[in-house]
């Protein structure tokens, strides 16, 4: 079936393609800052574990007349439950890029003879965040970083 119009689908990994009805969304995205995805789902399934939703992969897919025109992928860092009603309960997730697991921690390090896309290599890696680094210029190694 070919969808007719502007159609907003949210996938769940773990979780069924048809769990979720998008019925609101709100991206916050800013230059140079993580974006924030809040989203307002309904699911006919009341007694979906949300705390295992946490830090599960989202996808919000926004399409007109069939066609993807963008694509939000994040991880889940919030879930609660709403009301239920006679068929359904409302959701709601907020979703941010996995590069925010890094905003939530605090640590010093010293790194000796490293280039800054070294230690960006090994800080990203440490978090298995999934990135490519296109560095067309040499980058000189610095004593201490």
């Amino acid at each position: 079936m070919r969808l007719k119009g502007l159609y907003f689908d949210c996938q769940v990994d773990g979780c069924a393609p048809d769990t979720f009805a998008v019925t609101e969304f709100t991206l916050d995205e800013h230059l140079s800052e993580l974006f924030t995805l809040t989203l307002t789902l309904t699911s006919p399934e009341a007694d979906i574990d949300i705390k295992s939703l946490i830090l599960c992969k989202a996808y919000l897919t926004v399409s007109q007349n069939g066609v993807p025109q963008r694509e939000v992928i994040g991880i889940i860092t919030e879930a609660k439950r709403g009301k239920s009603g006679f068929r359904r309960t409302y959701y709601t997730l907020i979703v941010r890029p996995s590069l925010w697991l890094l905003t939530q921690r605090q640590q010093s390090r010293i790194f000796h003879f490293k280039s800054i896309p070294e230690v960006l290599d090994i800080l990203l890696q440490e978090h298995q965040i999934r990135f490519c680094c296109d560095c067309r210029d040499k980058h000189t190694q610095r004593e201490f970083i």
